[in-house]
């Protein structure tokens, strides 16, 4: 089982969004080359940003106006796209920041069991640190092999 199952999914279904966007945009810039209303209106002359959030706006407004004209996606019929398939790539990103939400989560409820074994290893590192000294003291009379039997070392 992955040490991050809610990242890897948020990563794998990111990962597939943005391949199935950019192939649409590919198909939109060729189909809507000459048409200057659906080029502005779906900023195909913009570059996707790189931040994931900045992403999800610009996926979803695509997806949006995109889906606010029907007679661009009967256009883009052609290429296997529907009003069904982009009304699923527009819940994919639905589904999407559910998953990054699960994957703050994941990365917040790590970070605070790390916090915890920490504090409970400093907390065993007191206990024995003191129980060393303690023995140092009852054996101190005593042949310095009682000690080494417990993995004290002493110098002689």
């Amino acid at each position: 089982m992955p040490k991050y199952t809610a990242s890897s999914a948020f990563i794998e279904k990111r990962d597939e969004a943005q391949t199935a966007l950019n192939r649409l945009r590919k198909f939109t810039k060729f189909k809507f080359s000459s048409d200057t209303e659906a080029t502005n209106t779906l900023q195909l002359g913009v570059s996707l940003p790189t931040k994931f959030a900045d992403w999800l706006q610009a996926a979803k407004y695509f997806y949006q106006r995109l889906l606010a004209h029907p007679e661009w996606i009967t256009q883009l019929e052609p290429f296997g796209y529907t009003t069904e398939s982009f009304t699923a790539l527009q819940a994919t990103l639905s589904e999407i920041e559910t998953l990054q939400e699960a994957k703050l989560r994941e990365t917040g409820d790590a970070q605070r069991a790390t916090l915890t074994r920490n504090s409970k290893f400093d907390e065993l590192q007191s206990y024995c640190t003191e129980l060393r000294n303690l023995t140092k003291l009852v054996f101190e009379d005593e042949d310095a092999q009682f000690l080494e039997k417990l993995g004290i070392l002493i110098r002689s």
